[in-house]
C-alpha cells in the first residue's frame, strides 16, 4: 500500500489536527473517499492545501494515480461536482 512519507504525514496532521498514519488504505473507492472523509478534504482545499489534499484520497485509498486524486479534489471537492455523476463520468473517459 502507498502511504505519505513523515513530512506530509506531519502536515496534515497540522491541517486536520489528527494523526492519519492509520489510515492509510482505509477506503476501497473514492465513494468511500467522498462519504466519510468529504469534510475533511473540504477543511484541507479552504486552507489552500490542495496537494496534500490530493496525496490525503490517495493516501486513504493506498493506490491509484495522482491524477485522478486531483481530478477529484477540483471536480468534487471544489466544484461540487456531483459524486455519481464524476464516478460516471471518470469511467467512461478512463
Amino acid at each position: 500500500m502507498t502511504g505519505l512519507d513523515e513530512e506530509g504525514l506531519e502536515m496534515l496532521k497540522s491541517y486536520l489536527g489528527r494523526d492519519v498514519s492509520q489510515e492509510v488504505g482505509s477506503c476501497r473507492d473514492y465513494m468511500d473517499v467522498y462519504n466519510l472523509h468529504i469534510e475533511d478534504l473540504r477543511e484541507l482545499v479552504r486552507k489552500r492545501a490542495d496537494v496534500y489534499a490530493a496525496m490525503y484520497v490517495m493516501h486513504l485509498l493506498g493506490k491509484g494515480g495522482l491524477r485522478n486524486a486531483k481530478l477529484f479534489i477540483y471536480d468534487v471537492v471544489k466544484e461540487n461536482e456531483n459524486i455519481d455523476d464524476w464516478l460516471r463520468d471518470s469511467y467512461q473517459e478512463g
